[in-house]
């Protein structure tokens, strides 16, 4: 069950979050999913191609569900930047270990985008 969705627009994406206390991987018991669903202006809504994603982010003390949910969300820019970055990198030839981060429609929507994602990346943290 995910818990406080939350929902942000970051140019013309819309990216939906939330805490999801059923899922829970054996290497990581102390940390907590985000699940993040990203929504492309170029996939239509309802069409079922939205990429979904989950962010595992370790509690820190007495943090609230919303500050774990807002750490994933701001976790999940920064790997959109990497995306954009390797994304650029591959259009001049390069290899990157980030590379294959997103599906290609995704990377290539971070690279378009990466200063409305640097600028939402760059408010968040300054939330935290």
């Amino acid at each position: 069950m995910t818990l406080l969705i939350a929902t942000d627009y970051v140019a013309d994406a819309t990216i939906t979050y939330g805490i999801d206390r059923t899922a829970h991987d054996a290497d990581m018991p102390h940390k907590v999913a985000v699940a993040i669903s990203l929504q492309l202006p170029s996939v239509p809504a309802g069409t079922g191609r939205v990429h979904t994603d989950t962010v595992w982010v370790a509690p820190i003390g007495d943090e609230t569900d919303a500050e774990l949910r807002h750490k994933g969300f701001v976790a999940f820019l920064s790997f959109l930047s990497a995306a954009a970055e390797a994304y650029a990198a591959g259009m001049r030839g390069l290899e990157s270990d980030n590379g294959s981060l997103f599906p290609a429609d995704v990377m290539e929507w971070a690279y378009i985008n990466s200063d409305a994602i640097e600028m939402a990346h760059g408010d968040e943290e300054d939330m935290s």
